[in-house]
C-alpha cells in the first residue's frame, strides 16, 4: 500500500530523464581555493603571468619532473627575468634527500637557475635553438629550501658574445638568498641534440 501511495504523489526527486540542462553561460563556474604559499604577502596578485607552464615547455626540452620553472611574471628580452617554482612536498627528490627532513638540492636550485637564464636568453619565445649549460661559477647556498616554499628566481645576464652568455642568478625564498652563482650556457640547434 505504501508503494502505491508514493506512486500516487507527484516525486518531489526530479528523474535523470526529466531534469533540464542549463545552457554553458548559465551554468556558475567552479570557484577552487588554493592555499597561498607561506611567503604569499610578498608577492601580490599584481605580478602578471608573461609565460605559464605551458609556455615554458614549447621553449625548454624539459619535462617533468625535471621542470622546474612553473611561470615567468618578468621578461626584458635579453637583460632580466623574474620566475618562480613552488616547491611541493610531492616533489621526487624529497623521498630520498632527507627522509623525515626534506630539503630541495642545492643543485635542483642551480639547476632552476640556469632554466630560468636559458628563457631570458630565448628572450621568451620558442626557436630552433636551446641555450646549453656550460659552466657554474661562484655558486653559494645560503639558506635550505623545503617543501612549502616559493623560489623566486631571478636572472639577469652579463655579457654575450655569438653564442654563448654569461649572467648571474639569485634565487630566494620570503626575501632571504638562498642560492646565487654565474652561470655560462650556449646555444645549440635542436636538431644537433
Amino acid at each position: 500500500m505504501v508503494s502505491e501511495a508514493v506512486g500516487s504523489r507527484q516525486s518531489p526527486l526530479i528523474r535523470p530523464a526529466q531534469r533540464k540542462r542549463q545552457p554553458l553561460a548559465v551554468r556558475q563556474p567552479i570557484v577552487i581555493l588554493l592555499p597561498f604559499p607561506r611567503n604569499a604577502d610578498r608577492f601580490p596578485l599584481e605580478h602578471t603571468v608573461i609565460l605559464n607552464a605551458v609556455d615554458i615547455q614549447k621553449i625548454l626540452p624539459h619535462r617533468y619532473p625535471f621542470l622546474l620553472v612553473d611561470r615567468v611574471t618578468e621578461l626584458t628580452p635579453g637583460e632580466r627575468l623574474v620566475a618562480y617554482k613552488n616547491v611541493s612536498a610531492n616533489e621526487p627528490f624529497f623521498q630520498g634527500h632527507f627522509p623525515g627532513n626534506p630539503l630541495m638540492p642545492g643543485v635542483l636550485i642551480v639547476e632552476a637557475l640556469a632554466q630560468a637564464a636559458a628563457i631570458l636568453m630565448s628572450d621568451g619565445r620558442e626557436s630552433d635553438s636551446i641555450p646549453l649549460f656550460m659552466g657554474i661559477d661562484k655558486a653559494r647556498f645560503r639558506q635550505q629550501v623545503v617543501p612549502g616554499d616559493q623560489l623566486l628566481l631571478e636572472v639577469e645576464i652579463g655579457q654575450r658574445r655569438r653564442n654563448v652568455c654569461k649572467g648571474h642568478g639569485k634565487a630566494t625564498v620570503d626575501g632571504k638568498v638562498a642560492a646565487e652563482a654565474e652561470l655560462m650556457a650556449m646555444f645549440a640547434r635542436r636538431e644537433d641534440l
